[in-house]
């Protein structure tokens, strides 16, 4: 079981598919979880100009009809304080695109979806006559970008990234240049950078920790410390060892393969070990190799369900509405698996079904 090909890199099918489905005072972050305007309070001077690795958008007024075509940008805009008409689904289960971390900032009014993991519905997307798309989380197909600009300005991600690889820091100051937010989104990072910094002067016992996040089974792999998932652990003070990002190629930079021989790679101080089964901590227990891990038989490893997970989810998007919810949720138990005392429960993942 390969977790990226299961949700971040099975978007590189999105490069196929895509085509063929296609027919003053520093501003104050929004509350959390208030509910998102069509227009949000932009206070940068239009027209803005946006400049992405696909081209160059210039946006004449603040947007009011915006389209959010890449996997994770909803939750960006509604960040912002604005409501997006339209949105991409990643997850099947989380009904809409909206996950649970955003359902506040939605509100009642549910945008339309018109894209997902491997196509984007042009015909849906200009129907909605949007005059902002922001398809900045997603692949980089010429035709796919040519056909949505033409029917309003296209943001696409800022040069220099490769896809599916920017920060939430580099898309949050990529959305809020499109939505004449800059100062907010600015703001808004400054807030959620502190959040993390207080997590992590919380927790000083993760400090020096090391740490795998990774799946077994199939096909054994880890997240490298480039990937959102390994930035969030080492943001916290874990650390990832040099032994997994030296396995890391041009072709594999974010998530690398481990064979079964090297399964003592795994062993770490603590793990997050992504399953594909209903109960992963159960699979993994019943792996001879695996089960027999000290760090699952001593309590210090989290298991998380890649396909209907929430903090799995969470982690994934990478988001200023998915981080605090992960802080929130994700870290207690972390620092349960870290306490080093056997005696400590984990807890245990909710699911994105059971979410709502």
């Amino acid at each position: 079981m390969n977790p990226r090909v299961l949700r971040a890199a099975a978007a590189v099918l999105a490069l196929v598919a895509l085509t063929a489905a296609c027919g003053g005072a520093p501003a104050q972050p929004a509350a959390p979880g208030a509910p998102a305007a069509p227009g949000g309070s932009a206070t940068d001077t239009f027209p803005v100009t946006v400049t992405g690795k696909m081209g160059t958008a210039v946006i004449p007024a603040a947007p009011q009809r915006v389209v959010t075509v890449g996997l994770r940008d909803q939750d960006f805009v509604l960040a912002l304080g604005v409501q997006p008409v339209g949105v991409a689904e990643w997850y099947p289960e989380v009904a809409g695109g909206i996950g649970p971390w955003a359902k506040q900032a939605v509100g009642t009014s549910a945008p339309k979806v018109v894209a997902s993991i491997d196509s984007v519905n042009i015909e849906a997307v200009a129907a909605l006559q949007p005059d902002l798309i922001l398809s900045i989380y997603a692949a980089s197909d010429p035709s796919v970008y040519d056909k949505l600009s033409k029917i309003a300005p296209t943001v696409t991600a800022p040069a220099g990234t490769e896809d599916y690889a920017l920060s939430w820091e580099q898309q949050l100051t990529q959305t809020g240049a499109a939505l004449g937010q800059s100062a907010k989104a600015a703001a808004l990072a400054t807030d959620l950078g502190g959040k993390i910094a207080a997590a992590k002067a919380a927790h000083p016992e993760f400090s020096g920790q090391s740490v795998i996040y990774g799946g077994l089974g199939g096909e054994p792999g880890a997240y490298t410390s480039t990937d959102q998932r390994g930035r969030f652990m080492t943001s916290l003070g874990f650390t990832i060892p040099v032994a997994i990002d030296g396995l890391a190629t041009p072709e594999e930079a974010y998530f690398v393969g481990i064979s079964k021989e090297n399964y003592r790679m795994f062993d770490t101080d603590v793990a997050v070990i992504v399953g594909s089964t209903a109960d992963p901590a159960e699979a993994v227990a019943a792996e001879p190799l695996y089960g027999d891990l000290a760090n699952v038989k001593e309590g210090r490893a989290v298991f998380l369900n890649e396909l209907n997970g929430v903090w799995a989810a969470a982690l994934a998007y990478d988001s200023p509405l998915s981080l605090p919810y992960t802080l929130d949720n994700f870290v207690p138990a972390l620092a349960a698996a870290a306490d080093k005392n056997p005696a400590t429960a984990v807890p245990t993942e909710p699911l994105l079904t059971a979410a709502g």
